[in-house]
Order: C-alpha cells, then sequence, then structure tokens
C-alpha cells in the first residue's frame, strides 16, 4: 500500500488488496473465524465466499493494470476486465440461486483465469515481468487441481499442494514481478 501511495500505480493497489483477500480466505478456510458461525450461516457464507471471489476479481484487475498501455497488450486488458464483470456476475448467480459448493466457484475461477493466462504466455516474450505473473497465476492451477483431487478422495485439504501453501508462493511471485515490472520500466526510461 505504501508502493501504491508512492508511485501511484493501480497494480500495486490491488496486489495489496488480494494479498489481503488471501489472508482473510485463509483464516475463514481454516476456520480460525468459528465465532461468526454461531451468528448466521448466510454471514459465515458471506464471510467465507467473498473473500474468494475477491481474490480473483482483484487478481483479474492485477493483470489487467499490470501491463503497459501499448496497444499490444489491449487484448489483455480487455479480456481481463471482461472476466471481473462475469465472475462478479456469476457469483450473484450462485449467491441468489444457493449454489453453496466450492467446487463452482473453484471451476468458474479456473474458467475466468484461463484466457487471460494464455494471453499473458503469449506476451512472455514481449514483455520478460509477465513470465513472474504466468508462473503465479500456474500456481493458482495447480492448487485447484491439487484441490480437486483431495476432495475427489474425500481427504480434506492436509496436503502441501493446497491452495494455502501455493498462495504464499503465489503472493511472493506477484510481487516478485511487481519489482521486475519496476526494473523494466527505470531501464524504458534510461
Amino acid at each position: 500500500l505504501i508502493l501504491f501511495y508512492q508511485l501511484r500505480q493501480p497494480s500495486y493497489l490491488f496486489y495489496s488488496l488480494y494479498t489481503i483477500m488471501f489472508g482473510v480466505y485463509s483464516m475463514a478456510e481454516w476456520h480460525h473465524l468459528e465465532i461468526f458461525k454461531g451468528i448466521s450461516y448466510k454471514f459465515y457464507y458471506a464471510y467465507y465466499s467473498t473473500p474468494f471471489v475477491s481474490m480473483t476479481v482483484l487478481l483479474l484487475f492485477y493483470i489487467s493494470s499490470f501491463f503497459p498501455k501499448e496497444d499490444i497488450f489491449k487484448w489483455v486488458r480487455y479480456i481481463s476486465l471482461n472476466f471481473v464483470f462475469v465472475r462478479c456476475i456469476l457469483f450473484l448467480i450462485a449467491h441468489f440461486f444457493h449454489v453453496h459448493t466450492f467446487l463452482f466457484s473453484m471451476w468458474v475461477d479456473m474458467i475466468c483465469l484461463f484466457i487471460p493466462f494464455i494471453f499473458i504466455l503469449y506476451h512472455c516474450k514481449l514483455y520478460v515481468p509477465a513470465r513472474y505473473l504466468a508462473l503465479a497465476i500456474g500456481l493458482i492451477f495447480i492448487g485447484y487441481a491439487s484441490h480437486f483431487e483431495l476432495l475427489s478422495f474425500n481427504v480434506f485439504l492436509e496436503n502441501t499442494l493446497t491452495i494455502q501453501n501455493l498462495g504464499i508462493l503465489e503472493i511472493l511471485l506477484l510481487s516478485y514481478a511487481l519489482g521486475s515490472r519496476i526494473k523494466t520500466i527505470q531501464a524504458e526510461k534510461m
């Protein structure tokens, strides 16, 4: 947040908010917030699912603000912002029609991140910081795949390759991508 305040680049804001939502989601996942269960199931569901959806939305905003404003990257920004809209609509549909399954949210997230991921891979040669971004999103897919595997065997998330553990590596890669982005901007200015 301090970097966002100093540099006025939106990608730092989205990265910071993504990290905060990851922490809130992890606390809800690890049942550190069980005091809210006694209050209301709807409140607890909102407290659990809203950070999960917010992580995807903020990551898509991060992707759209990560790339330079050049015309060559416009499709990455355009598709990422469109999938923000798609993700929010699907979250509202799931909420109002009581589709309260974790697998539904994971499938929707994988679909919403897959096409921007393809465009990021395409631009890795043109824009070096995109490599770290592609690695971070690849870790998300590995975390989801391990979650699917654990849920299919009815094993509760006691594996080292869960969304939380890979999420920490992903956050580190996202910060490394921001650092690489700063170096690229400085090199272009020089």
